[in-house]
């Protein structure tokens, strides 16, 4: 489980967005270009321990932050409820999300305090779990790399 790839007790998940190239759309093409100036759709992953993915969200346009795509899926209103899988359930993702009862991001950057450093480093030890996940989809599918 979690606990032992990272150290860090009750996860249930790590969240992740990114960005899958598509080609132009004919229909709101602007609302497709990400910030790097390409076409994409924002995928919202999350997955467990061993790569399996427990929820993929693939319906928004590049240029959308992965905060608000979060708040737009069931995800967000499951936990928001109150829901948990198991009792303390948190998910673990990046700067991109705000710190939730269930979702914990890493502390603030360049902090000095050697607990919050180490806070960090278990954190981004635990989540690359997601990372990985999505280097491996993106691997054995590279048509989720590149545009036609």
């Amino acid at each position: 489980m979690f606990l032992d790839k990272g150290g860090f007790p009750c996860i249930a998940g790590c969240i992740v967005g990114t960005l899958v190239n598509i080609d132009a759309p004919s229909i709101n093409e602007e609302q497709f270009i990400d910030r790097h100036g390409k076409h994409s759709i924002n995928v919202t992953m999350v997955c467990g321990p061993n790569h399996v993915f427990y929820a993929l969200y693939a319906k928004w346009p590049g240029s959308v932050h992965d905060a608000r795509v979060l708040r737009n899926t069931s995800i967000f209103v499951t936990f928001e409820s109150g829901w948990q899988p198991f009792p303390g359930a948190v998910l673990l993702g990046d700067n991109a999300y705000a710190l939730k009862e269930w979702l914990i991001p890493p502390r603030h950057q360049n902090s000095n305090d050697e607990i919050e450093q180490r806070f960090n480093r278990k954190h981004k030890f635990t989540r690359r779990l997601i990372e990985c996940s999505c280097g491996i989809l993106k691997e054995r599918f590279p048509c989720l790399n590149y545009c036609l």
